[in-house]
């Protein structure tokens, strides 16, 4: 009988270790680098919820696959850009530009919640697509504060 046991735990813990290896080869695929940008990585789950979040904000990216990649590499040189000037974001003006983001769409922060949840779109995911427009339009105003012919009020009319 102690025989059967031990063949039979034997053959359990081979089950399982087989079993969790193919689910931790199913999660790794979804973490593919597709891009490299100066040391920093975008992966293919990157590229996936952005597509999700410009189709849920109806802005279309879809022509070619490489826009959205494209779209991503822009921004992480965008950061690095700004973060080679010392410009940083603090957390009270992503906030006020994520109530703002709400404000014009008439939402609050747990329909919003539930929307993303909805079209598979991570929170981390929409405040970094919040966050690099508005790293990105402190660092150019910042810099070419000095040269420009534009005041502020005018850099934030609608295009």
């Amino acid at each position: 009988m102690p025989i059967f046991f031990r063949s039979f735990l034997l053959l359990f813990v081979v089950c399982c270790t087989l079993g969790w290896d193919n689910i931790s080869i199913a999660e790794n695929k979804s973490f593919v680098i597709k891009s490299r940008v100066n040391g920093e990585i975008i992966t293919n789950f990157d590229i996936k919820q952005r597509e999700s979040l410009l189709r849920l904000l109806n802005i279309n990216y879809e022509k070619e696959k490489t826009n959205v990649k494209t779209l991503l590499i822009d921004e992480l040189l965008q950061k690095q850009f700004a973060q080679s000037r010392g410009i940083l974001l603090n957390s009270k003006e992503i906030d006020r530009k994520v109530q703002e983001f709400m404000q014009a769409r008439n939402l609050n922060e747990k329909k919003l919640r539930d929307i993303l949840i909805k079209n598979n779109v991570q929170w981390p995911s929409f405040e970094n697509y919040i966050s690099s427009r508005l790293l990105w339009k402190k660092s150019v105003i910042n810099t070419f504060r000095n040269e420009a012919m534009i005041d502020e009020h005018h850099l934030n009319l609608p295009p």
